[in-house]
């Protein structure tokens, strides 16, 4: 393969071993490699590969950008028609085809690389950084294919749909081995039957989806680890609340004193009964009344602060918050490497740090890909009205970690 003319310059990560980056001005994505395929396949099922460029030592493969969502994202956000299942499964498996024809197999087919762009085009991307080709291959491909299929089928598969004949070849080819992607695409195809009306409306659903902002934030370099740290201790009184403390003890000794007084005077005006009986009187006492606080108990931890491939958890807030207000936090999950895609959801645990009652609400999901080693969500949280709060990230599945309890206002929580 031929190098890319002109400089390239990266500009955002995307994971550890792909940045979107610029070449003459134009936006391509580059992948790390360690040694790129030594020729390429053109077809408009497949994400043109435009090269390779070298920079700091590394070879980059460089690929043409696509402006749309893959078909994850419009699995997360959306509710496909059988007929745009049924399209969106034709495609990618005409694409298999295409690649097995060529000598070339995908080794890593699923609904994060299959991309649908704002014209409602449909192509397999890193199809370039395949295993050699062979029948293991090709078979590894058919499975992932009908796993793929199989995800398009849950989406779309719902009791006011379950009647027609594109949801019964879907149910057959998530069931069955696929022994020819071809001729499995050749059939959903004419099972469509008004391609161009599915095309045009992916394309609607993909440019409306751009335009819409969400809570998920784009994969960006992982940021320096925070160190777990305990809470902070307390932190010292202001001038104003010392002096309020101090004049409040003030007038309290004032009045125990007084009191004091006035109890022996009045001891004294009484005449007593016998001296016997008067030297037998006890001294009355009076004790000064003393001020006490109630310290807020500390917060059980509700999970670990790592399991499984979940490195940590950390929340912190974006912008000042307050108890019984909405309060916006950024969630950071640190994965390790994995090889499979993981399904990772999370909730909010509130703690009322003075009762200890605990209140558990909604977060988040996200797939992960395996070459991910972190997720960014920002959630706004609706806190209780209570004198402090303490929130608590922890994933649910698939494995409960949990963040550091951060505490709402900050610094120590007063009862």
């Amino acid at each position: 393969m031929a190098p890319s003319a002109g400089p390239l310059a990266l500009v955002r990560g995307l994971s550890r071993t792909t940045w979107l980056a610029r070449l003459d001005g134009s936006p391509v994505v580059a992948r790390a490699v360690a040694a790129p395929p030594e020729r390429i396949v053109d077809s408009p099922l497949l994400v043109p590969v435009l090269g390779t460029a070298e920079l700091d030592g590394t070879t980059w493969l460089l690929s043409e950008h696509m402006d749309g969502a893959s078909v994850q994202r419009l699995l997360d956000l959306v509710t496909l028609t059988r007929a745009q299942a049924a399209w969106l499964a034709a495609r990618a498996l005409a694409g298999l085809a295409v690649l097995h024809d060529a000598g070339f197999a995908h080794g890593r087919l699923h609904a994060g690389n299959v991309l649908v762009g704002r014209d409602g085009a449909v192509c397999l991307a890193d199809w370039a950084l395949g295993p050699p080709a062979s029948e293991h291959s090709r078979r590894a491909d058919l499975a992932a294919a009908r796993t793929f299929v199989a995800a398009l089928l849950r989406n779309a598969d719902r009791p006011a749909a379950r009647h027609g004949g594109l949801l019964a070849d879907l149910e057959r080819l998530a069931a069955e081995p696929i022994a020819d992607p071809a001729a499995a695409a050749h059939e959903l195809d004419a099972a469509v039957g008004d391609p161009a009306t599915v095309t045009s409306e992916l394309g609607i659903l993909v440019a409306a989806m751009s335009r819409t902002s969400t809570n998920v934030v784009t994969p960006a370099p992982l940021p320096p680890r925070l160190p777990y740290t305990r809470r902070p201790p307390p932190r010292p009184l202001s001038q104003r609340r010392w002096v309020a403390a101090a004049v409040t003890l003030l007038v309290l000794v004032v009045a125990g004193a007084v009191a004091v007084a006035v109890s022996h005077r009045r001891h004294a005006a009484v005449p007593s009964l016998s001296p016997s009986h008067a030297s037998r009187r006890p001294t009355p006492t009076t004790h000064s009344p003393t001020l006490r606080s109630t310290a807020p108990s500390p917060v059980a931890a509700v999970a670990p602060r790592s399991a499984g491939f979940v490195d940590g958890v950390v929340v912190t807030p974006v912008t000042s918050c307050q108890p019984g207000a909405a309060c916006s936090v950024t969630v950071t999950i640190r994965i390790v490497a994995h090889s499979d895609i993981k399904h990772v959801r999370w909730t909010f645990v509130l703690v009322d740090p003075c009762t200890g009652a605990r209140k558990e609400i909604p977060g988040g999901s996200m797939t992960a890909q395996p070459s991910w080693q972190h997720i960014y969500s920002t959630t706004t949280v609706a806190l209780p009205q209570t004198r402090s709060v303490t929130v608590v990230a922890m994933t649910t599945a698939p494995v409960r970690a949990a963040s550091a309890p951060l505490t709402v206002p900050p610094g120590h929580a007063q009862c």
